[in-house]
């Protein structure tokens, strides 16, 4: 089953990202970062309270590298506030 773009592709079409970025490419990573978390929390390796973070956290570097210059603001403030020790 192909992967939902359609979120990736309005961030795309609002200038968040750099043109030329393959939006499925880049769900495809995302998702593949997200089930390597789930497995992580699964077999125990990821306790469940550090769950939530470590998906923002893998979701924002991910993105971070795709960004336009007005996009990575965004995602910069994002970042800040899933380092470890900072509130949500």
């Amino acid at each position: 089953m192909p992967c939902n773009t359609r979120p990736l592709q309005e961030v795309a079409a609002a200038g968040l990202l750099r043109d030329g970025i393959d939006v499925s490419a880049l769900r495809r990573e995302m998702d593949t970062s997200f089930r390597r978390t789930m497995l992580d929390w699964a077999s125990g390796e990821l306790p469940t309270e550090a769950l939530q973070r470590s998906i923002g956290l893998t979701s924002v570097l991910t993105l971070r590298g795709a960004a336009s210059a007005q996009g990575l603001a965004l995602l910069d403030a994002l970042l800040l506030r899933l380092q470890p020790g900072a509130f949500f």
